[in-house]
């Protein structure tokens, strides 16, 4: 069966198994502390096929299963569309990460409250 290994309070974590629940495909739940393992959080999450292909990065691990599960779609079959919902995954990601590892002293960032450019 295909094993998802993630540490649940990672966003990018998240992001992967929000697509796992959409697309409604069947993974075996690896919950991996980093404290417990000599596991890095950059690389999670980790998603392994049966066949032992094995993609890394939240992005490519949703592309992949968006592109290797048609339904249903998350992406726009339009490409200008596609390109503005990438645009807003993008910002999104980016103001997401700059948020969890900002220093407590340093303000939020609130960024990826706005539209984005371009």
């Amino acid at each position: 069966m295909r094993q998802l290994r993630y540490f649940s309070h990672s966003p990018f974590c998240r992001k992967v198994r929000l697509v796992i629940g959409e697309k409604k495909i069947r993974v075996e739940p690896v919950l991996q502390r980093p404290w417990e393992h000599d596991v890095s959080l950059r690389s999670l999450p980790l998603l392994t096929e049966e066949n032992g292909t094995t993609v890394t990065d939240a992005r490519a691990i949703a592309e992949y299963l968006d592109e290797s599960h048609a339904a249903p779609p998350l992406m726009p079959a339009d490409p200008a569309a596609r390109a503005t919902a990438r645009r807003w995954i993008n910002h999104f990601d980016e103001g997401v990460w700059r948020d969890v590892t900002a220093r407590p002293s340093e303000p939020p960032n609130t960024a990826c409250l706005t539209s984005p450019s371009g």
